[in-house]
């Protein structure tokens, strides 16, 4: 899955030439979207950064037609959560504010702009924007997040659900222990088939109970209740949530379920996806498995 930003919103896309409006500059960046969403995390950043640049930074949302308007918020907003990019956020809050003063805006872009600063670990903007339009429209409570008493924003972090829907932010250490890490998202079924089957593999049951990390992606919402249903339905397996992803450079694939086994620190393979006959094997053989039963 990829992140929800992307709220299955990509559009048909048209040749590329010099684009003469705002419509064919916002299809042509969306079309540069689609040709680099399978690429590796950093790649993928700084692609979407460079066509924004030169493809809707120049567009003046003071002087775009009413029509064109909700296109390249879509887009900004898009980019934005694929690139982990505050500047183009600001951006898409200056689309987002020019429209509202147009009376364009439907419902669902509200949740969506609230959303995009929680996907982008920016807290402060988060609740601000709440505290603007929460009493008028229907937006998600933003939790509250604490570090904890040791935390290094600078090192790897995920962020654990503490109850009363609040989050302690703490760092992650990848070096304790050879491990898997699993990128999951406690509502995809594929991953939920995948924590199924790998619990009902007596062998792979006692390696993930030990030796497995889950970890939500950024796309996923933070309702502490959706982690808290996971853990009381997978206790071998609690999963926790990605903070500032961009402390995790060796992760540059969030779909899920996506495996990434550590040994001494560093990632050594990579399984991604979970089809119907599953990867059973492909997990054992990766992490050295042998059976156990006759």
């Amino acid at each position: 899955m990829f992140a929800k930003l992307l709220l299955g919103l990509l559009l048909v896309m048209t040749p590329a030439d010099p684009p003469a409006t705002a419509a064919t500059a916002v299809t042509r960046f969306m079309e540069q979207l689609d040709s680099v969403a399978v690429q590796p995390h950093q790649a993928r950043a700084e692609a979407i950064r460079d066509r924004y640049r030169e493809l809707l930074v120049p567009l003046d949302p003071q002087d775009l037609a009413d029509r064109d308007m909700d296109a390249l918020l879509v887009a900004s907003m898009t980019a934005a959560g694929l690139a982990n990019d505050r500047a183009i956020a600001k951006h898409a809050l200056a689309i987002f504010d020019e429209m509202a003063k147009r009376s364009l805006l439907i419902e669902r872009r509200y949740g969506d702009m609230q959303q995009l600063y929680v996907n982008l670990r920016d807290f402060e903007a988060a609740r601000a924007f709440h505290a603007a339009f929460g009493d008028e429209h229907v937006l998600d409570p933003v939790p509250d997040v604490l570090p904890a008493a040791d935390f290094d924003p600078a090192r790897r972090s995920v962020l654990v659900p503490v109850g009363m829907g609040a989050l302690q932010a703490r760092n992650f250490d990848a070096t304790q222990d050879d491990f898997v890490l699993v990128v999951a998202d406690p509502l995809c079924h594929f991953t939920q088939d995948a924590a199924n089957a790998i619990g009902l593999d007596p062998d792979l049951h006692a390696y993930f109970a030990n030796h497995s990390r889950w970890v939500a992606p950024y796309g996923v919402r933070l309702e502490t209740r959706l982690v808290d249903a996971w853990n009381a339905r997978f206790p071998a397996f609690p999963m926790v949530l990605v903070d500032d992803i961009r402390t995790w450079p060796d992760i540059d694939y969030w779909g899920t379920p996506t495996f990434y086994v550590f040994v001494q620190g560093q990632v050594v393979e990579t399984i991604r996806g979970w089809p119907g006959e599953g990867r059973a094997d492909e997990l054992k053989r990766a992490l050295g498995i042998r059976r156990t039963d006759p």
